[in-house]
């Protein structure tokens, strides 16, 4: 499951940051982008589309979102609002499309 279906106040491991497939089309969908709800998956142009996933990673990985990192949602707004997330004693805000690409399993 990804971080927005995740449950709250429940601890969560990270287990994969993924951006591609649904989380590009979650992104065309919801008009993010330079024109990418305009165009189809094969019209896209290559800077659009296999770095994104990179640059996803990178940031995440600079917040301190990892593999195997232990975190727990605290708060998810309405209407894709953004999601905030405890690492920690360290709260963070995050998108809905960055929360898409962030596959989590619950511990118990």
């Amino acid at each position: 499951m990804n971080l927005v279906e995740a449950k709250q106040h429940v601890a969560l491991k990270v287990i994969s940051i993924e951006a591609g497939g649904r989380a590009q089309r979650a992104q065309r969908h919801m008009g993010m982008g330079r024109g990418a709800h305009r165009m189809s998956r094969h019209a896209m142009p290559r800077h659009m589309g296999s770095r994104r996933g990179l640059r996803i990673q990178k940031r995440l990985g600079d917040m301190g979102i990892r593999e195997g990192t232990i975190i727990r949602k605290v708060s998810q707004q309405a209407f894709r609002g953004p999601i905030v997330v405890e690492i920690g004693r360290m709260r963070l805000a995050i998108g809905p499309f960055m929360a898409t690409a962030i596959k989590v399993e619950e511990l118990e």
